[in-house]
């Protein structure tokens, strides 16, 4: 039962509402942090004002209030006001609880956009109040990221009860020595002003506190996690030789491959267990390496579990190590199996007839159960948490080998906070064989260029994605963003109704039967959101277009670039920058001039800056509840220093003012 359904004004129903977006207490509440803010503090004048902006104006109702209807049982209501410079229109539909309000003669606040109507400006279904009340409007307010039924005013209303209530206000856990060095503000303070800031200043001190509180908590657990797996000793390997697997390869591998092998193999048999993060771009090569280690692990009698977050790719892992090891038994398994072929496959993993056993989630089910495991891969580590892992080690009966391989590219001292606990191997340089992307920046003007452009690829045969930023409009006001659903139907009935047009995000019911619909080339363009970053080989889709480039993270960008370009044919990349200027159009540019995922990534940081905090958080997925790692490394290195300078002069954390923070630790690590 959600302690939340007691607040004022949320009871049973609003409760379950709040669930859907993980929100059962008041502390879940305070934590779930605006995504952007409106700032409603400064006022406008109405003469000289500029249209289509939101504006916030002071004025005074100078005409009564009309009631008119239209269509079936629906109302509208119009009156003037003024603020001593200008008139404006003011127009609400549906509205029924105006009747008692906005009375002639009377001052009030209005929030809405501008428009040039008839009369001179028009504002429709703005928000208004009487000055000085300060719920609404006179302060900035904060955004949220919200579900059906719930929205902003609700949410702030209900984090507003909580930070009232001084019961449930967060304990302090920094000590006040360290707040004093790193000039951090009091946990009060912080939450108070994330939510409800007084101004951008008041914004900034408490987001950077509690960013430096995030990473600070995360750079001690990796620290724990390093301590505590150092003892672990690991399944033995007397055996490292993995030439014979290179020998029959039909390419060589790169420099960077061998050198991740060689890496790798000395942790096997170093008598420790090893804990390694394999990165490299998409193609650049990490399921040869992922096999090299399976070979070995085979050599030395041990199986080999690779965890993959979605059945297509699982699927696609068992292909590809089938064809690179022809003498390992390879079996899938996944939720997917019918009842007698899951049976099979676990009989063979139980007696150790499979060598190598790919699957999903599926994996950690109980009635899996392994022979003699001794390598653990997982495929895109932030698809799966440490726990996770953990089950999956847990099915050796002791600390297996564990490889995690991750295409995402992150700068390496972001990539210590993500991955501490974990050894780190790069893959930077590509197979000869892997053709480069040419990749555009354009606008709208060459919208029809573009259409055309996708009609001649797929007459010859090539099938194409569209990336939107939104799975549907949004009511917060960002209807101008493309969204997946309306650019779907757009195309489909008026652009290419002789093409096949498909359709898929990250509420479609059937995810994996459309992307395997498409990898079967059973339809043209694939208009996605991001959840196709993560996705399986379609060796025929040979262009990507991204729609509202300007708000992705040029990381995320490149991660989507690399869903093409897998196939013998030249493959092209198009971002399309929607309206961004400045910093916008030089990081895009930055994806035109480089294929270097690392390159990117670290140019990502440079660009991106510290932020505005009054502008939109990036579009996409976040990693941690409010630290941005592309625009926080500044706070990351203090945040790490800080964690050093704890740990030397308190290893366990155990002096009276670091137990509140020992605490802290222990509860990231249960729930990671």
């Amino acid at each position: 039962m959600s302690q939340l359904q007691y607040l004022k004004g949320v009871g049973e129903q609003k409760a379950k509402l709040l669930a859907k977006l993980d929100l059962h207490t008041p502390q879940d509440l305070l934590s779930y942090f605006p995504r952007t803010y409106q700032d409603r503090s400064q006022l406008t004048v109405l003469f000289g004002a500029e249209a289509g902006r939101q504006v916030c104006i002071r004025a005074q109702v100078i005409r009564p209030l009309r009631e008119s209807r239209f269509g079936k049982g629906k109302t509208m209501f119009t009156t003037r006001v003024g603020d001593g410079t200008g008139f404006c229109s003011l127009v609400f539909f549906n509205a029924p609880y105006l009747r008692n309000t906005l009375t002639e003669g009377e001052q009030y606040l209005f929030f809405g956009k501008l428009v040039e109507g008839k009369q001179g400006w028009e504002m429709v279904n703005p928000l208004f109040e009487k000055e000085g009340v300060g719920r609404l409007l006179g302060r900035i307010v904060p955004v949220y990221w919200l579900t059906q039924g719930v929205n902003s005013g609700f949410l702030a209303a209900c984090v507003e009860q909580v930070l009232r209530d001084t019961t449930q206000r967060p304990a302090e856990i920094l000590p006040e020595p360290l707040r004093d060095e790193y000039k951090l503000c009091h946990v009060d303070f912080a939450y108070r002003h994330i939510h409800f800031p007084d101004d951008e200043q008041t914004l900034v001190m408490a987001r950077r506190r509690l960013v430096f509180e995030e990473l600070l908590l995360m750079a001690l657990g990796v620290r724990r996690l390093r301590a505590g797996r150092a003892t672990h000793a690991g399944p033995a390997v007397p055996d490292g030789d993995w030439r014979g697997f290179a020998d029959r390869l039909p390419f060589t591998l790169t420099p960077d491959q061998q050198a991740a092998v060689d890496d790798a193999v000395a942790d096997m048999q170093s008598g420790k267990a090893m804990h390694r993060l394999l990165q490299g771009d998409v193609g650049s090569g990490k399921t040869a390496v992922a096999a090299a280690l399976a070979y070995v692990a085979a050599q030395n009698g041990l199986q080999t579990a690779l965890m993959a977050p979605t059945e297509l790719l699982a699927s696609q892992h068992a292909d590809s190590l089938r064809q690179l090891l022809p003498d390992c038994r390879v079996e899938l398994c996944t939720g997917q199996l019918k009842a007698a072929e899951r049976k099979r496959v676990q009989a063979l993993v139980a007696d150790g007839t499979a060598d190598i056993v790919v699957g999903t989630q599926a994996l950690l089910s109980e009635s899996v159960a392994f022979a003699a495991l001794g390598l653990v891969i997982t495929d895109e580590q932030h698809r799966f948490g440490v726990e996770q892992r953990q089950l999956l080690s847990q099915k050796a009966g002791r600390e297996p080998h564990v490889l995690v391989m991750s295409a995402t590219p992150i700068p390496r001292s972001l990539a210590l906070i993500l991955y501490g606990d974990l050894d780190i191997s790069v893959i930077k340089s590509m197979p000869a064989q892997r053709k480069p992307i040419d990749t555009f920046v354009v606008d709208e003007r060459y919208r029809q260029r573009l259409q055309a452009f996708v009609r001649k690829l797929v007459g010859e045969g090539r099938q194409v994605y569209i990336v939107c930023p939104r799975v549907e409009p949004d009511e917060e006001g960002e209807s101008q963003l493309k969204s997946a659903e309306q650019l779907a139907k757009e195309l489909q009935d008026k652009v290419y109704p002789d093409l096949r047009v498909g359709l898929l995000h990250g509420k479609s019911k059937d995810k994996e039967k459309v992307m395997a619909a498409f990898a079967r080339q059973e339809s043209d363009i694939l208009v996605a959101t991001t959840v196709i970053e993560v996705g399986i080989d379609v060796p025929n889709a040979a262009l990507m277009i991204v729609e509202n480039a300007d708000l992705f993270g040029l990381s995320q960008l490149h991660q989507l670039r690399g869903r093409v370009g897998r196939g013998a044919w030249q493959s092209y990349c198009i971002l399309i920058n929607s309206g961004g200027g400045g910093v916008a159009q030089q990081r895009l540019e930055v994806m035109a001039g480089t294929r270097d995922g690392f390159v990117i990534a670290e140019q990502d940081l440079k660009l991106r800056g510290p932020g505005d905090f009054f502008g939109d958080r990036q579009h996409g997925r976040a990693l941690m509840k409010i630290a941005d790692l592309a625009n926080d490394a500044a706070v990351l290195k203090q945040a790490t220093a800080a964690a050093n300078t704890l740990t030397a002069r308190d290893p366990e954390l155990i002096l009276a003012e670091n137990q509140p923070l020992r605490h802290a630790v222990e509860q990231l690590m249960a729930h990671l």
